[in-house]
């Protein structure tokens, strides 16, 4: 889809160039290319996308293919669903912190990662792996209900309060982040199938 915004600095970091190069052919039809460039150490770049308006879906599968050349390069990758409801921001914010060779939650309320007991191992050069991640709304929480990697479902169940903020109730959307290390090294994820199923 179009329409995608960005930043970077925004993300909490600092400076770093950063590019969105969507229906290439690389490493396979329909992949849309993801990059940073070289700027300030530990900056991140970060895209999102709002797909529409409705408070009542409560369930939410975010699902891709990722392609890394040089993993080494990353600190780590986020991927988020996330919603509006009723002055609540539900952020189901998900990092796989290659650094830390974990998954981290984002506590939407306190504003933090929490780790998980679930691996997020370095990924080796130019491979694909599989990601699908589960959450919910359920009963006024952000459930992180499960994570898996290459069919490997792992469950999670992990609950936090959600954030307060204004805003339209019921608008609903997805964000990939980039995150570099400490030199940064330039690097791109390349992200096929990305999906969002709701209900």
């Amino acid at each position: 889809m179009s329409g995608w915004d960005s930043c970077d600095t925004c993300s909490g970091g600092g400076t770093i160039a950063y590019s969105m190069m969507p229906g290439l052919s690389y490493p396979q039809p329909g992949t849309t290319q993801f990059s940073l460039a070289q700027g300030t150490p530990w900056a991140h770049a970060l895209w999102w996308k709002r797909l529409g308006n409705d408070p009542n879906p409560s369930h939410f599968v975010l699902t891709l293919d990722e392609y890394i050349e040089n993993p080494s390069a990353s600190f780590g990758i986020e991927y988020e669903a996330n919603q509006l409801v009723d002055g609540q921001w539900y952020d189901f914010a998900t990092q796989c912190s290659f650094g830390y060779g974990i998954w981290q939650l984002w506590d939407p309320a306190n504003q933090k990662w929490v780790p998980t007991s679930v691996p997020c191992l370095r990924p080796s050069p130019s491979t694909h792996t599989q990601i699908r991640l589960e959450f919910q709304r359920s009963n006024g929480a952000v459930l992180f209900v499960s994570i898996g990697t290459n069919g490997n479902m792992v469950p999670v169940n992990m609950a936090f309060n959600p954030q307060p903020l204004n805003g339209l109730s019921g608008d609903f959307g997805v964000h990939i982040q980039l995150n570099a290390n400490a030199n940064p090294d330039p690097y791109s994820v390349w992200v096929h199938d990305l999906a969002l199923n709701y209900w």
